[in-house]
């Protein structure tokens, strides 16, 4: 019987997987979000604001409150119920309220939401319009 001599190097090359391309492609896609998400001013709502001559630019630091077509209430997008608005502005923390609503949601709606957010003391609100 006759001893084997078992080598284990192996003189195939061993394969590696390039990442860089993909490391490239990464890069360029997060820079795209960044950039998308830098020059998207609008609310991800559909809500058609009236018009004003006067309408100013808007400031970063507003809190959102929304009415949509159909009297649903979002306090930074998200969806709020009239009766916890104020809690939920409180927890926020922030003082200047800005109200989007659409031209066709009642005027009752809005003083509803309006009055909602004055119990909560402190608070500048302010009503989102385009300009003329």
């Amino acid at each position: 019987m006759r001893k084997q001599n078992i080598d284990f190097q192996d003189d195939a090359q061993v394969e590696e997987i390039n990442i860089s391309p993909l490391i490239d492609v990464v890069f360029i896609l997060l820079i795209f979000f960044i950039l998308t998400m830098a020059f998207s001013d609008k609310l991800a709502m559909d809500i058609d604001v009236p018009q004003a001559s006067n309408a100013s630019a808007k400031s970063s630091d507003f809190l959102n409150v929304s009415i949509s077509k159909s009297g649903e209430i979002f306090l930074q997008e998200q969806p709020c119920s009239l009766s916890i608005l104020p809690e939920r502005i409180k927890a926020l923390h922030k003082d200047k309220i800005l109200i989007y609503t659409d031209k066709s949601v009642r005027a009752d709606k809005l003083m509803e939401v309006i009055d909602s957010v004055k119990s909560v003391s402190g608070v500048s609100i302010y009503l989102a319009t385009q300009k003329k």
